[in-house]
């Protein structure tokens, strides 16, 4: 059996950076989406709301918050503390009589 140099070496495992962030330059790629309105729409209001976006992301990002995890917690935030086993429409009817 003949073994050549490149047999020693170990394969570069290509799903390695699947699980990575997806970035456009610096940043998160879907941090770019307020760019593209603005480029899409060109103004100054369009221009600062992306700025604004760009920074609050840019901030959560310093902190280790993804944006889905962000946007995650805002949801909770936003739902309360009571959570429900059973939805509101799967509850059966109440008799009126």
């Amino acid at each position: 059996m003949v073994l050549t140099a490149r047999a020693h070496v170990a394969r570069q495992n290509r799903w390695r950076n699947t699980a990575l962030t997806v970035r456009f330059f610096v940043f998160a790629a879907e941090a770019v989406i307020p760019l593209a309105i603005f480029l899409g729409h060109i103004k100054i209001w369009t221009g600062v709301i992306a700025l604004i976006a760009f920074l609050v992301l840019g901030i959560l990002e310093r902190f280790g918050i993804s944006i889905r995890v962000g946007l995650r917690l805002l949801r909770v935030r936003l739902a309360g503390p009571i959570r429900y086993a059973v939805a509101w429409w799967h509850k059966p009817q109440k008799k009126l009589y």
